[in-house]
């Protein structure tokens, strides 16, 4: 919690004044991922908002590291740089077992609507 406290005083402090450091940028990103394990339930649907590539690539490498015993998680990236067909799996349901996490750019906020989602996390 005091983590949590101190990443949120940072953010509102410098909000749209600098790019976060690559640490607080660490941070961020181990946030959004242990929220995730403990909001998500088996079949849910939690989106994730990023500023970028390099974001969505580092929070799937923390998925894919992520030890959560009861849970399995199904990363799909949403940005221009992905083909379009692997996108398009974004509007699949969930595997059985898993949880579907679906992190995209903020340019997507404005022009994807999402079926199901339970969760959204901006960053």
């Amino acid at each position: 919690m005091k983590r949590m406290n101190e990443i949120s005083r940072k953010s509102t402090n410098s909000r749209c004044k600098m790019v976060p450091n690559a640490n607080n940028q660490t941070a961020i990103h181990n946030l959004a991922v242990q929220l995730e394990a403990v909001v998500s339930t088996i079949g849910s649907f939690l989106l994730i908002f990023v500023p970028g590539m390099a974001d969505i690539i580092n929070i799937m490498e923390l998925f894919d590291n992520a030890i959560c015993h009861d849970k399995s998680f199904t990363c799909i990236p949403i940005h221009s740089d992905v083909p379009f067909e692997d996108q398009m799996t974004a509007f699949d349901s969930p595997k059985k077992g898993k949880v579907k996490t679906i992190i995209a750019t903020n340019v997507a906020e404005s022009y994807v609507t999402l079926p199901d989602v339970d969760h959204v996390i901006c960053l």
